[in-house]
């Protein structure tokens, strides 16, 4: 079923509950109760129903009272279960993290609740959010279902609460992103997903990183997940630790880049979605530019893979450290780690050692990853980039998920093939956003903008451009079919 018929977004949610027209314990169990008839579908780690509803009860007084001035007063949202929250057990969901309980709450958690948020749940995720499908091929029962389109995978590694919100129990959620695991399956499952900035070596870091299970602190950042871009701007100046700003559509012409090494080798279905929503932006006025960005995926190699593997290594201690515990050894980790992918991934961790490849990676590759993106978009004055966040469409859950598929004429590990366009702006260090859209054969894929380091609200504000037009075009469709 999809997921506009299930619930307003956040902003809707949230103007409906300060005018009285929902109570706010409704609202709450309505969630519960979605979450419930779910449960099945692995979405959901951890609820803890009674917290929810005291939160509901105390949120309905005050707004009863005239009193509120909290901008998500009583919305529920979930949080990625690598993310901290005091009280809350953080799994990572692998077997060796069972019942740890952290003794903090990450800040962007924080700054929800006392935005009036009410967290109502942990979300699943693809086990120690290394992986991009959240399908066990030899445990189906542990995989989460795509609610958007359940014979489909749900994406990874944030696939809970990409679910969460496509299957509507709440209209928003956290996510983390490293390579690609907040836009990945905010794409399979038709909802919208912004990764800030998160550039280190130039302080650049939107919100903050402490209290997330490390994968590379250097690429790792929360980041919302909802319905809408409105919801994702209302988001951003809350996690930002911002004042609310309003944004409206970007009104003037705009030049947006195509980079050419994402194009290549797209499905066909997934370039003629997008394409036709590239001709309804240029019938507004708005002007596209090839970008070249040459050996762009060569360069990566020397970077995202290098650094993701190492960094666990000592992030993984320092993360327990700041937890007041021990850390487990990566041989335990690895040792009870059930899904394959996950296990391919942390094997290389064990042997992996700070050699001159991870210094050159650092010092060298990732600086000049940086400064091509830069120069390439200053050369032809790209305002954006625009392009498939997957290249490929979600895999059918029940058809043999092989280690490696072709792409661009290049066999890659299924892996590599779907985080191929999100991970070099994660090596960049750069802000994107993933907007939702069905192919032809209603399968939900998704379209990535990203801006230079440090342009987020222009992002945003050229995503509710973006977003206009695809609105447009999806009423034109329907208007034709009808």
């Amino acid at each position: 079923m999809p997921s506009d018929n299930l619930s307003p977004d956040t902003t809707g949610l949230r103007n409906a509950l300060a005018a009285g027209e929902l109570s706010v314990s409704e609202v709450i169990e309505a969630a519960l109760a979605r979450a419930g008839i779910q449960d099945h579908s692995n979405i959901l780690v951890s609820v803890d129903a009674d917290s929810a509803r005291r939160s509901a009860a105390h949120a309905d007084n005050i707004i009863r009272s005239q009193k509120n001035s909290l901008p998500l007063l009583g919305v529920p949202f979930v949080v990625k279960d690598n993310i901290d929250c005091l009280g809350w057990s953080t799994t990572c969901c692998t077997d060796s993290m069972r019942g740890f309980m952290p003794t903090r709450t990450a800040p962007v958690v924080r700054k929800l609740l006392e935005a009036g948020a009410i967290l109502i749940g942990k979300a699943g995720l693809h086990e120690l959010a290394s992986g991009v499908t959240s399908v066990y091929p030899d445990a189906h029962a542990r995989s989460i279902v795509n609610p958007c389109a359940p014979s489909l995978m749900a994406g990874g590694s944030s696939s809970g609460t990409a679910a969460a919100i496509a299957g509507g129990i709440v209209p928003f959620g956290l996510g983390t992103d490293t390579g690609g695991s907040l836009r990945i399956p905010a794409a399979c499952c038709g909802v919208y997903g912004f990764r800030p900035s998160c550039h280190v070596p130039s302080g650049s870091i939107r919100y903050s990183r402490e209290g997330l299970f490390p994968v590379s602190p250097r690429h790792d950042t929360p980041g919302p997940m909802a319905r809408s871009v409105r919801d994702l701007v209302l988001l951003d100046r809350i996690l930002a630790g911002l004042p609310a700003e309003p944004l409206k559509p970007e009104t003037g012409s705009l030049r947006i880049g195509l980079p050419e090494p994402f194009w290549r080798g797209v499905e066909p279905e997934i370039a003629c979605v997008i394409e036709k929503l590239i001709t309804a932006l240029e019938a507004r006025g708005h002007r596209f530019v090839p970008v070249r960005l040459p050996e762009l995926f060569a360069l990566n190699r020397r970077v995202s893979p290098v650094i993701n593997i190492y960094d666990p290594v000592w992030a993984i201690r320092t993360y327990f450290a700041e937890n007041g515990c021990d850390a487990p050894s990566l041989e335990k980790l690895y040792d009870e780690i059930a899904d394959p992918c996950a296990r391919a991934l942390f094997a290389d961790t064990l042997i992996s050692h700070a050699d001159d490849r991870y210094r050159a990676a650092l010092q060298v590759h990732s600086p000049a990853m940086t400064q091509l993106f830069a120069e390439e978009m200053d050369d032809v004055c790209a305002d954006i980039l625009l392009y498939p966040t997957i290249a490929l469409k979600p895999w059918a859950v029940n058809e043999y998920m092989p280690d490696e598929t072709e792409l661009a004429g290049e066999k890659l590990r299924l892996f590599e093939a779907y985080i191929r366009n999100t991970t070099p702006v994660s090596s960049a260090g750069m802000p994107a956003v993933t907007l939702p859209l069905r192919t032809e054969d209603n399968v939900p894929v998704g379209v990535e903008l990203c801006a230079r380091i440090g342009d987020d609200a222009r992002l945003l504000q050229i995503a509710l451009t973006v977003e206009a037009a695809l609105h447009q075009g999806s009423a034109s469709g329907q208007t034709e079919k009808d």
